[in-house]
């Protein structure tokens, strides 16, 4: 399996939407793993922290 463009999946996470890690994929048509695996290698990077918005 290749690199899946990530343009997709950085719109989703920047959107401000709330939207669960599946519904990212889905919307980026890549895998829930790859949607993981980029938000944990920006946050461990110091490029995007999570925060908890009550709902």
């Amino acid at each position: 399996m290749g690199v899946p463009p990530v343009s997709p999946v950085l719109e989703a996470l920047v959107s401000g939407t709330r939207l669960t890690f599946a519904a990212i994929a889905e919307g980026a048509d890549v895998t829930v793993e790859q949607v993981v695996a980029l938000a944990t290698e920006l946050i461990s990077k110091d490029a995007a922290t999570v925060s908890h918005h009550p709902r």
